[in-house]
């Protein structure tokens, strides 16, 4: 199951440009969770986290790679690494 179904847009116009582009520009991690839909896709995510109106508030990148792309150091040193999708918390 794909997470991250919110739009760069609709990201860019709670936390800013700035904001995005630094969190797209960040490393990600592999986050481990398991595709329980039978997906085999690996996860992969990035998260930073700020204070907007007082609130605190944290915006997750959605990256997925296959698991042949994961396996092979050759695929993976090329892969696309394009966002997926967002999270906003």
């Amino acid at each position: 199951m794909i997470k991250g179904t919110n739009t760069r847009e609709a990201s860019v116009a709670i936390f800013g440009e700035k904001f995005v582009a630094d969190l797209e520009q960040s490393e990600c991690e592999q986050t481990g969770r398991c595709q329980c839909d039978g997906d085999t896709d690996v996860e992969f995510a990035s998260t930073r986290s700020t204070e907007i109106n007082g609130e605190k508030r944290a915006l997750t990148a959605y990256y997925y790679q296959t698991e042949a792309t994961c396996n092979d150091d050759r695929l993976f040193n090329f892969a696309d690494w394009a966002v997926a999708g967002y999270e906003i918390d």
